[in-house]
């Protein structure tokens, strides 16, 4: 047991917009906007959390995402290269502006860059980035498809080598992301989830007071058979649902409760 305050709660719990992927971060944007928003295409929003915040004012979001009316197309896979060891464009290379690229084929791009710290910090390694489109105008307007050479495409001022890979059938969806409104300030947002995901630990006997002394103090180990006390204790931080409580209040005070087995 952790001592917790609401801004740990909000860390753990949640994700500012901002720090979203930008097509990701778009889509959840239209769906605080409207309640839901879909968009097609190969690549899921990856949210991360269960909530989303927003600023000014810290608001949160309960957002969920779905995938509904698959079908098969062609994807086009490549080798995406950047950072140290990569070997740069020359001048006989192709380098293209990653704003002048068609906007499909920058979402593509940005599903596998996401918000790009991999990026940015110069380690070089290599992706896969798959090009996957059911249109016939996208497929016509694509840098990417079909396969092509070698290219290179400039983003943020960083080179990133493009190196096709092969082609596969891969499916696409609509994606869609709901986003419902739970609270309004980080003071209650904290309180939603003490009330949903926590317990109060009150009535314990002085063996169960012992025992959350030596958890809030760092850590309780116990091996089967359990004494009666502490596996009523276990029930007592069981929810509804079966599995154990994220929070225990205890003697006024809220704390991050893990039970490990």
């Amino acid at each position: 047991m952790q001592t917790v305050r609401d801004a740990h709660v909000s860390n753990e719990y949640s994700t500012p917009l901002e720090f979203l992927s930008p097509v990701t971060r778009s889509l959840v944007a239209d769906a605080i906007d409207d309640g839901d928003a879909t968009r097609r295409g190969y690549y899921a929003p990856d949210v991360h959390t269960e909530f989303v915040s927003t600023t000014p004012k810290r608001t949160y979001y309960r957002v969920t995402t779905g995938a509904h009316d698959r079908a098969s197309t062609t994807g086009y896979e490549y080798a995406l290269e950047f950072g140290n060891g990569m070997r740069g464009p020359t001048d006989d290379d192709t380098v293209y502006r990653f704003d002048a690229l068609p906007a499909h084929d920058r979402e593509s791009l940005l599903g596998v860059i996401g918000i790009g710290h991999r990026v940015r910090d110069g380690h070089g390694t290599t992706l896969s980035v798959v090009f996957a489109y059911e249109r016939e105008r996208e497929r016509e307007q694509s840098v990417f498809v079909p396969e092509t050479d070698v290219q290179y495409v400039r983003w943020e001022g960083i080179p990133l080598r493009i190196t096709f890979d092969g082609e596969r059938s891969v499916s696409v969806a609509d994606h869609t992301v709901t986003a419902e409104r739970v609270a309004d300030s980080t003071t209650a947002f904290a309180e939603r989830l003490f009330e949903t995901r926590g317990v109060v630990l009150d009535d314990l006997t002085a063996a169960q007071r012992d025992i959350v002394s030596q958890a809030r103090n760092g850590m309780y180990e116990a091996c089967k058979p359990h004494s009666d006390g502490f596996a009523d204790l276990l029930d007592r931080l069981t929810l509804a649902g079966g599995e154990f409580a994220s929070f225990a209040r205890y003697e006024g005070d809220w704390y991050f409760a893990a039970v490990r087995r």
